[in-house]
Formats: structure tokens, C-alpha cells, sequence
């Protein structure tokens, strides 16, 4: 998906203690401190278009080293823990740990129930996981009943607009020597998308 693609869709939170942020990869990528709510809840999930910086962004929010599995190594280590009936002491003890990719729940109650076990001992323990919001859908989101909402926050990411779009494709330009005039062209973009501007300056350097 880019960024004219349907946008994810916003998940119901049950309670005002539940937290929502809603920013752009950059803005949680710079020098300035993550918002407190960032900080301080063990569970965070990310979510946004594809290619809008979900896997970047998790890196940030978990622990420096923190191990991050990929779609196909977090469905291996889930299959692995269905037949063992535990979790690997990797992904319990980690003091930050990152699922990237995480969708396909829709009625796979047993997973939702395997998958809610782990983020409780984690949370509870003072242990940070992130959860990326696979391409396929937002799922994910079916995880958070698992938790109470004072330990769990989402962070849905979305592509800049406006002037923060145009500051991204000046930045881009500069970067390749390339007159911003001549990039104009890429504000415009449709669908718009990070990987987009990069295709659009590629053809003119």
C-alpha cells in the first residue's frame, strides 16, 4: 500500500486510560525524547501503511540489542511454543523484544490466547515488546483485550502532509544534489510514499 491506499482503520480503545499517537516515522525517529506514554507502558503496537516506517520506528521504541523476528520466524517461534506449551527463554526473558509482522489472527483464538500468556509474564515482568502490525491487515489489534490498558499503547504511523511532505522531498533532494525545483514534482505524488519520492528522484539523477 502507499500512501493513497485505504488507511488503517482506527481500533476502538475501551477505555481512556488506553493510549492512541498518531505521528510520522520521522517524528519519532529524531533526537527529541518519545512521549512519556512511549516510555513507561511495556506492550506497544505500531501500526501504518506499509512502507511508512513501522520496522524503523520499533527498533526505536525497544531496548538497544533487543531480538526482532520477522513474520516468518514469529510464526516459526508461535508453532514451537503451541507444541511445547512454553516459550523459548529467549522470548520470555529478553529485556526488549520486537514481533514484526504480526497478522492473520482473525479467529485463531488458541494463538490470540498463546500469544496474550506471553505479553502478561513479559509486562508484568517490566519486560518491553513491540508489536509491527503485519501488510496484510491490522489484526494485531485483536491483542489488545489480553492486557489491561494501562500497559499497552499504539502508535499509529501515517506519510507527512503538507509542509512536512515537502520539507522530506527537500531533504531528499539535497542529499542528492538535486535543485528542489526540479524535485517539485514529487510533492505530488499519487498514492505518495517515502519509497515513491526515492523512485521519482532516481529518475531524475
Amino acid at each position: 500500500m502507499g500512501g493513497g491506499s485505504e488507511p488503517h482503520p482506527r481500533v476502538a480503545e475501551p477505555s481512556s486510560q488506553a493510549a492512541l499517537l498518531t505521528r510520522t516515522s520521522k517524528e519519532l525517529l529524531g533526537e527529541r525524547p518519545l512521549p512519556n506514554v512511549l516510555r513507561e507502558r511495556p506492550v506497544l503496537y505500531v501500526l501504518g501503511d506499509r512502507g511508512c516506517g513501522k520496522s524503523t520506528v520499533a527498533q526505536r521504541l525497544a531496548p538497544s540489542g533487543s531480538p526482532a523476528y520477522d513474520a516468518e520466524a514469529f510464526r516459526k517461534a508461535l508453532n514451537l511454543a503451541a507444541r511445547q506449551r512454553k516459550w523459548a527463554e529467549v522470548l520470555t526473558d529478553s529485556p526488549g523484544l520486537i514481533f514484526d509482522g504480526v497478522d492473520c489472527l482473525h479467529r485463531r483464538y488458541g494463538v490470540i490466547r498463546l500469544l496474550g500468556e506471553l505479553l502478561r509474564m513479559r509486562a508484568d515482568a517490566g519486560r518491553r515488546t513491540v508489536l509491527v502490525a503485519g501488510d496484510a491487515d491490522t489484526s494485531v489489534a485483536l491483542l489488545y483485550p489480553e492486557l489491561p490498558c494501562e500497559q499497552r499503547a499504539t502508535v499509529l504511523l501515517r506519510f507527512p502532509v503538507g509542509g512536512g511532505r515537502r520539507r522530506f522531498v527537500n531533504e531528499r533532494c539535497a542529499a542528492r544534489g538535486i535543485d528542489p525545483a526540479r524535485g517539485a514534482g514529487a510533492f505530488a505524488l499519487d498514492p505518495w510514499s517515502y519509497a515513491g519520492v526515492e523512485r521519482y528522484l532516481d529518475e531524475l539523477s
